[in-house]
């Protein structure tokens, strides 16, 4: 057969009805050999995936199965009466052994290659391994966390039960469980106290053990390994380390490899049958090309008549248009109505320059430039009036008709548009709240206001940063819409204040700006800012009735001037944030007026906060402790630690200097931390009879929450007690009212938290807050320590002492430990004693020591805990 020359497809698609018939089969064909292929591959592999899963089931349920009759077989060993009086209380090795008891029993009837027991203080005391007795120690026979084993099987929650874990014995995996020993349902048996003594079964799975199991099981053979072998399945043992590996069936690709060798060859064959009928087909292709050369002289004739729609269809974006020579319109589309809102009829035979008015520049002109050929890049846009009168906007393109006739081109509508970008515009300069100028316009009213033109002076412009006093609790109870209108009725209250002249801006949550040009200048008398600053205070203490509500709120008020304190935006807006911190300080409903000493104080804080980040760092910080005595007797039975900062210009710095600011800057989290780790340490070297108290501080519990991670505090109290392996129970925690007010929400989960861990929970200067009876019924406390203004006037005011009499009887009731602090005196101290206080600390009985100087409180005491008479 002749080659057959290049067709075009869509030639013989158009005129050879055999080859349209002839596709759709062939197509058909394609897709269900397609389908065939994937319905074989995906069955095939759905077998695979079925037989693996089914063998990770499988081994997963014959592993619960070892647990739990290991687990069950160690619980009737160990919880049994006549164990408990041959193996706990003292230990029969014939009883064991040659009585049969024990010995080798487990290994002959189970397979345990190992039986052991420990003693309540840990020590082997009983091995048999495969059978035979062995006088080894435990852990030098099996490897892993035994101790964290037998600690977990003596816990009160598993008295009754069993532990099982996965450990290892000469690199082998081995399946261990254990049981505390019991006298079980033997009620004739009495409990001796102490730690109980632990029974341990251990299974090895050795190569042979788990080819047993396997074959026990049905299942696929297991290989035991740290890390999962390449090409197999494997999982873990018993949420251990350790991998069992295996190589499931596959028989899905079994039967791919049988029959999808038949399928290719089923497959060329079709393909070959297809070639041959391809070509029979283009062959009569060739006989009909001739026929189509025709169709392409006529289709070169059409072309011309459908230019015009070409130009005009690819200039088109909204409505078209077409004016003669004169400019007078002679065809408008059916869009034209639609957009303009007006007739067609009534505009044809009229000049385009009635209906379309030129922004800038004039029509005629520019259709000019598009009838020299400038058409490409000529837009215009030009305003239009609908029926009504109302103005729209349109963008519109223009194309010379050939031989001068006139001009074609689109209208696109961009009234929607530009109607948006004007409200773009009006969104990034004002508040979408209360529509007030934003910042950014802020920022280009004082640029123009604080810019002078050229040789003339600086002008004058009085800033005003406010802050709106009682919003927070106002938006919190009554919601946020009605915080919304409060933000709204303040806002028309300061834009009427700023005068057509000035300027009120939102520029934060409940924060405004007014700026006031030539209201108050570096001239303006002390009395006008006096008055200005009262005008606003005293308008936004109007109250606000909202919905039935009435609202008071307040403003604190920062004022800074221009050209005297700033000539720049930001600068002034810098040095008014200052005034109104200084106002905020002082009190609600002031304000303030920028001074440098201000900004000195301020950059003074921001050092000390510099250095205080250093002195975390670097070490500067220092832990005293100041006793704590019993009541009667004297007894020692706790040290408060104190931090202090060795300030390397300064000295010695006591809490209340920089702690403030470490609570205002964040610093005092992880100031806080590092007390609780380092009382912990120094503490876990003191007698045990001796206990540490740390303070916390409401910057402690903020961050407690979902979320919080590693920074929660009880995690933190946690880790600490960890690192430095001291009793829960030598650790208290001094919390005050303050940090119950601050965190109300979530302070009880914290507090149940923290005493779940078994610490001591103190609440600190008591009586001094608001609602103190509340909490010592609401939060799981187990002391209170009664404040030293109390204290200090003990001997001479009759009040003070019914006060702390109440206190201690109200503690006592209660069972909680009551702790009177600052005592200075023998008269207060001798006071205290006839109140019946528990405990107290105060310079009377010593300062804060340094961790050097605490060990002579040992010497003194002379064995830890004993009575001491406290010196001062």
């Amino acid at each position: 057969m002749n080659d057959i020359p290049p067709l075009r497809w869509s030639t013989l698609r158009r005129n050879h009805p055999l080859l349209l018939r002839l596709f759709p089969a062939i197509w058909a064909l394609l897709v269900l050999i397609g389908v065939g292929v994937y319905l074989l591959v995906t069955n095939a592999l759905s077998q695979d995936d079925d037989v693996q899963q089914r063998s990770r089931t499988f081994i997963a349920h014959s592993l619960e199965q070892q647990r739990g009759e290991i687990g069950r077989n160690i619980i009737n060993y160990s919880k049994w009466g006549e164990a408990y009086r041959h193996l706990h209380l003292t230990v029969d090795k014939a009883w064991a052994d040659d009585q049969r008891n024990v010995g080798d029993i487990p290994f002959d009837l189970y397979g345990y290659n190992g039986v052991w027991v420990v003693d309540g203080a840990s020590r082997t005391v009983y091995g048999v391994i495969d059978g035979q007795p062995s006088a080894s120690a435990l852990t030098d026979w099996l490897q892993g966390d035994v101790d964290g084993l037998v600690a977990q099987a003596r816990a009160p929650a598993l008295a009754d039960g069993s532990v099982v874990r996965a450990m290892e014995v000469a690199g082998a995996p081995a399946i261990v469980a254990a049981a505390s020993i019991t006298p079980g349902w033997d009620s004739s048996i009495a409990v001796v106290p102490g730690p109980p003594s632990v029974m341990m079964f251990v299974t090895v799975l050795r190569p042979d053990r788990l080819a047993q199991l396997s074959a026990n099981y049905g299942l696929p053979p297991l290989t035991a390994s740290r890390q999962p072998l390449p090409g197999y399945e494997s999982m873990p043992l018993l949420e251990s380390a350790t991998q069992l590996n295996w190589q499931p069936p596959r028989p899905g690709r079994g039967l791919l490899r049988q029959t999808l060798p038949l399928f290719v060859a089923s497959v060329l064959l079709l393909a070959g049958v297809l070639y041959l009928l391809l070509r029979h087909v283009l062959a009569t292709g060739r006989q009909i090309e001739a026929q189509m050369q025709a169709l392409r002289t006529s289709q070169a004739e059409l072309q011309g008549s459908e230019r015009r729609f070409r130009d005009m269809a690819e200039t088109s974006s909204d409505w078209l248009w077409e004016v003669d020579a004169q400019g007078r319109l002679t065809y408008l589309s059916d869009r034209f109505a639609q957009v303009t809102g007006q007739r067609r009829s009534d505009w044809l035979g009229r000049p385009l320059a009635d209906l379309l008015r030129p922004r800038e520049g004039a029509l005629q002109p520019w259709l000019q430039h598009a009838l020299s050929g400038m058409e490409g890049s000529a837009t215009l846009v030009c305003e239009t009036r609908g029926p009504a009168g109302q103005q729209r906007i349109c963008r519109i393109t223009a194309r010379a008709i050939e031989g001068g006739r006139g001009h074609r081109g689109t209208a696109t509508d961009l009234t929607d548009e530009w109607q948006a970008q004007a409200e773009v515009r009006h969104l990034s300069l004002h508040d979408a709240l209360t529509g007030l100028p934003n910042r950014r316009q802020l920022d280009q009213f004082l640029s123009q206001h604080l810019a002078p033109a050229a040789g003339a002076p600086q002008p004058g412009l009085a800033l005003l940063s406010l802050d709106l006093d009682r919003f927070k609790p106002v938006n919190d109870a009554l919601g946020h819409a009605v915080g919304d209108q409060v933000l709204q009725e303040a806002a028309r209250r300061l834009a009427a204040l700023a005068g057509p002249g000035g300027m009120a801006a939102r520029v934060g949550g409940d924060e405004f700006i007014l700026a006031l040009p030539q209201a108050a200048g570096a001239a303006t008398a002390p009395l006008d800012l006096d008055a200005l600053c009262a005008r606003v205070i005293a308008a936004l203490c109007e109250p606000f009735c909202l919905e039935g509500q009435v609202v008071f709120i307040g403003t604190s008020v920062g004022v800074s001037l221009a050209p005297a304190h700033a000539r720049t935006p930001d600068e002034l807006l810098r040095r008014g944030d200052i005034a109104l911190y200084e106002a905020k300080a002082a009190g609600r409903n002031t304000w303030r007026l920028y001074t440098d000493a201000m900004n000195a104080h301020v950059l003074a804080r921001r050092q000390i906060e510099g250095e205080l980040r250093t002195a975390l760092a670097d070490g500067q910080l220092r832990l005293h402790y100041q006793p704590r005595y019993a009541l009667p007797g004297g007894a020692l039975r706790g040290l408060e630690a104190l931090v202090r900062w060795q300030h390397p210009e300064r000295g010695l710095l006591l809490p209340q200097e920089f702690i403030p600011l470490a609570e205002e800057t964040g610093l005092i989290r992880p100031l806080g931390e590092w007390v609780l780790h380092t009382a912990c340490q120094e503490a876990a070297r003191w007698p045990a009879a001796v206990s540490v108290s740390v303070n916390l501080s409401p910057g402690q519990l903020g961050g407690d929450g979902p979320g919080a991670g590693d920074r929660a505090l009880p995690r933190v109290v946690a880790q600490a007690l960890e690192a430095s392996g001291l009793a829960p129970g030598r650790l208290e925690l001094e919390i005050t009212e303050r940090v119950l007010l601050d965190h109300e929400q979530g302070v009880l989960q914290t507090l149940t938290a923290l005493k779940q861990l078994g610490v001591r929970l103190s609440l600190d200067d008591f009586g001094t807050g608001f609602s103190s009876l509340a909490y010592l019924r609401q939060y799981p406390l187990d002391g209170i320590k009664i404040d030293r203004s109390f204290v200090a006037q003990l001997p001479s005011q009759g009040s003070d002492r019914a006060i702390v009499q109440a206190m201690s009887q109200l503690g006592r009731s209660l069972g909680l430990t009551v702790t009177a602090e600052g005592v200075e005196t023998q008269g207060q101290l001798d006071c205290l004693l006839q109140q019946h206080c528990d405990e107290v600390q105060g310079l009377h009985f010593s300062a804060p020591l340094p961790p050097e100087g605490v060990a002579a409180l040992w010497t003194a005491a002379g064995v830890a805990g004993d009575s001491v008479r406290p010196q001062r």
